[in-house]
């Protein structure tokens, strides 16, 4: 529930080193994250498509430190769930143009869907050497255009972060302000037995010290 804090006074020395290791027979996992239980199968929210709701598992967000985990990553039996995505998991589309003056980006509208109303709507663009998380603040609609090539319709990009695009097993999402996690189980999953993991700590281990008072022969097993 807090970060492993190692501080000068921890240190070992060469032929005694300070040993944190597993108890033998033991495998033990230091790990940030909390379970997501009490999962309920099928939902009626009409952002997602009436043939898929009965497939939907809903579940409320776990607490941590008296608050709801908002969280952007979760796992699946160990397996990395993807928030919820126009394409599917390494697909992305090109860009048409972007003005960095005023913050707008130009996409094909067939990609624009239902999500006009979308509400935490982000994309996800890949640059020539960055990618690029934007909150998506307005979308608007002003007519099919073709797509264009050069310096800037090379970016790709990829809409995320919306109920509406929950579609492909394997996605997820999360609301706002409830906390609540809705999932697309792949179809190896029970969730009735899965074990689903949200990080809720930042930092595992901390090594904290200084030029004077260094630490020193510390080492992890096991």
């Amino acid at each position: 529930s807090a970060p492993l804090f190692i501080r000068p006074e921890d240190s070992g020395t060469p032929d005694s080193p300070t040993l944190i290791r597993a108890v033998e027979n033991a495998h033990p996992v230091i790990s940030g994250g909390v379970a997501v239980t009490g999962w309920k199968k099928g939902c009626d929210d009409p952002r997602i498509a009436k043939e898929l709701r009965s497939k939907i598992w809903v579940a409320k967000a776990p607490s941590f430190g008296n608050r709801i985990v908002e969280t952007r990553q979760m796992l699946v039996d160990g397996n990395k769930a993807q928030r919820a995505a126009q394409f599917p998991d390494g697909v992305m589309e090109r860009m048409i143009d972007f003005n960095p003056e005023e913050q707008t980006i130009i996409i094909p509208a067939s990609q624009i869907g239902n999500l006009l109303n979308a509400r935490r709507l982000e994309m996800i663009v890949h640059q020539r050497w960055a990618i690029a998380i934007l909150r998506v603040k307005s979308i608007d609609v002003r007519g099919e255009q073709p797509v264009i090539g050069g310096e800037k319709g090379n970016s790709s990009f990829c809409l995320t972060n919306a109920l509406e695009l929950l579609d492909q097993p394997g996605e997820w999402f999360q609301e706002y302000p409830s906390g609540t996690i809705y999932y697309y189980p792949r179809s190896e999953e029970d969730m009735e037995t899965a074990e689903v993991i949200v990080p809720a700590l930042e930092t595992l281990m901390i090594v904290d010290g200084t030029l004077e008072r260094p630490v020193r022969h510390i080492r992890v097993e096991g």
